[in-house]
């Protein structure tokens, strides 16, 4: 919380205030199932996924209702909303980004303060890399999702697919959208 608050205090002391806020660090644990993760797995995934989102946010939006205005946008996933198994602390988090994002909306819409979520898909991403193997690139998953049209745009997302979602989001393009989840993910939702 301190180091977080520093670089707060430092940003607003060096531009006089704070634009856009981007929520974005997430952390996959060992694949487990709830018979077999640990407490602790539990709470350090949603430490770093969802408790850093809330404190980034808290941080940063008084000094937007100061100013009255401002972009809270945060990385959420297609897991927030539609979960595959052994990964429950990364699901919930993402599905608590989700929820915080609206209930911020509304508290500080009254401040002109935007407060939206990106959630991405399938993501070619150094997270998508496990024990070594690119899952992305794994015959079971071009078998299921390109193959079968269950990404009907029939690749994976790169992060600059995500990146322009969240610079819309921060742009004055953006200027009545608010509480909102905009999926990034080629149509894989779209499917099921």
């Amino acid at each position: 919380y301190d180091q977080y608050q520093n670089v707060v205090t430092d940003l607003v002391e060096k531009y006089g205030q704070i634009d856009v806020l981007v929520n974005n660090a997430a952390i996959v644990p060992a694949y487990e199932t709830i018979l077999n993760d640990t407490l602790a797995d539990w709470q350090r995934v949603l430490r770093t996924n969802l408790e850093a989102v809330y404190m980034g946010s808290k941080l940063v939006a008084s000094h937007m209702v100061k100013q009255k205005s401002g972009r809270i946008i945060s990385i959420a996933s297609v897991q927030g909303l539609a979960a595959s198994g052994e990964i429950g602390a990364y699901n919930a988090a993402k599905g608590g980004i989700v929820a915080l994002t609206k209930s911020m909306a509304v508290e500080l819409g009254q401040y002109g303060i935007l407060v939206n979520a990106v959630g991405p898909g399938f993501m070619w991403t150094e997270m998508s890399v496990v024990d070594g193997v690119d899952e992305t690139k794994t015959p079971e998953f071009l078998e299921w999702y390109i193959d079968k049209n269950r990404i009907p745009l029939r690749r994976t997302g790169y992060p600059e697919d995500v990146s322009g979602t969240v610079v819309f989001l921060a742009s004055e393009y953006c200027r009545y959208m608010t509480g909102q989840l905009l999926l990034v993910d080629g149509g894989l939702l779209s499917t099921f």
